[in-house]
């Protein structure tokens, strides 16, 4: 997992009062739920991308208020 990828998991972590979770289990359960993608799989550089959005826009990843 890239840096970036750990600080926007981070952040997400922090804001919705998580934080101390694995950074690594909070990503793959992104990717399993608010980012899961019909045929395949989202890989890093994809969930980097919707992250930053999602941050900069204040958007809830659970609520698919964004998604992949």
């Amino acid at each position: 997992m890239s840096t970036a990828l750990t600080t926007l998991t981070n952040n997400l972590a922090a804001r919705f009062e998580i934080a101390g979770e694995n950074s690594k289990e909070l990503i793959e359960t992104l990717k399993a739920t608010a980012f899961k993608i019909r045929d395949g799989v989202v890989s890093d550089p994809q969930m980097t991308a919707l992250m930053i959005v999602a941050q900069q826009y204040g958007l809830n990843h659970w609520t698919k208020e964004i998604y992949a």
